[in-house]
């Protein structure tokens, strides 16, 4: 399910809560198995249906029913979770819904560049590098990550002459510095400082935007007035990838590269809000999207 077809989606806010830390965990100790998500349905304008539901992050998976989920074209094997989930997400709707969990299984990216080899992080290039390293998604859309930058976010506010939302954008990583506005569009590589290493990410396509954008979060329909044109706004200039010629560019899609200076075998790595990024590669032509049927 997707807003752009769904837009009710957005009146179910989630909150995370961790297990609490036991005797034996540390700083970098990611077990969750005690830790719930609590998922919010705000019911924009019918107030009495407002309700929670809580459930596991992390279900038992060796009771649940297994079915094959297919998105984009990129399959993966998922676990139906029990019937009373099912039965809320039905009541919020008002039609059949079901809840699955991923867990440990993966989709692939269907990038058809990611099959080939990986350039130089610093060399400019007339195409998108592609990372050596094996990709694998969630249930994400196209990517692992999604980077824009506050100057392309500055130019879509000017176009509705208010402040646009960047949540709407659902970006990872939001960039300041730019020179200029849609410079990310060459961007192929970056390099990110956290506070124990300098990790590179490969952007090797743009993110092509649909109606999502014109979605009003608040009520869960379509925007009014110009918040409800942000994609037709965008369609004057920003159609500038052949691979999808009737979508507009916001935004690159990331994959990472790998470890990077100052990082341990199997540390994690944390990127925190103020983070150094530098641009290590640069295309000297826009990516074309090759996802198949998507764009």
């Amino acid at each position: 399910m997707a807003v752009a077809s769904y837009p009710q989606m957005t009146q179910f806010l989630q909150e995370i809560s961790p297990s609490p830390p036991s005797a034996t965990s540390n700083a970098h100790s990611n077990s969750s198995t005690d830790s719930t998500l609590t998922i919010h349905y705000l019911a924009h304008g019918a107030t009495p249906n407002q309700s929670s539901l809580t459930i596991p992050l992390n279900p038992p998976t060796t009771l649940l029913q297994t079915l094959e989920i297919s998105l984009h074209g990129s399959p993966a094997t998922a676990y139906r979770m029990p019937d009373p989930y099912n039965t809320w997400f039905t009541s919020c709707f008002g039609f059949p819904v079901e809840l699955v969990y991923l867990g440990s299984s993966r989709r692939s990216p269907r990038f058809s560049n990611l099959t080939s080899s990986s350039s130089s992080p610093t060399t400019s290039s007339s195409s998108a590098s592609a990372p050596q390293i094996a990709q694998s998604l969630t249930f994400t859309d196209c990517a692992p990550y999604l980077i824009t930058s506050s100057a392309s976010l500055s130019s879509v506010s000017s176009r509705i002459a208010s402040e646009m939302d960047i949540t709407k954008f659902r970006p990872n990583i939001l960039l300041s510095g730019a020179k200029e506005a849609w410079d990310e569009d060459y961007w192929s590589r970056i390099q990110i400082e956290s506070e124990k290493a300098q990790t590179e990410v490969a952007l090797l396509h743009n993110c092509v935007r649909c109606k999502s954008i014109n979605i009003d979060y608040a009520t869960g329909k379509p925007g009014t007035g110009v918040k409800g044109e942000v994609l037709k706004r965008l369609q004057g200039d920003r159609r500038v990838d052949q691979g999808a010629r009737w979508s507009p560019v916001f935004g690159r899609y990331g994959f990472w590269v790998g470890g990077g200076k100052g990082r341990e075998e199997k540390e994690e790595v944390v990127w925190r809000v103020g983070d150094k990024v530098r641009v290590t590669g640069v295309n000297r032509e826009r990516t074309v999207w090759s996802w198949p049927n998507l764009g």
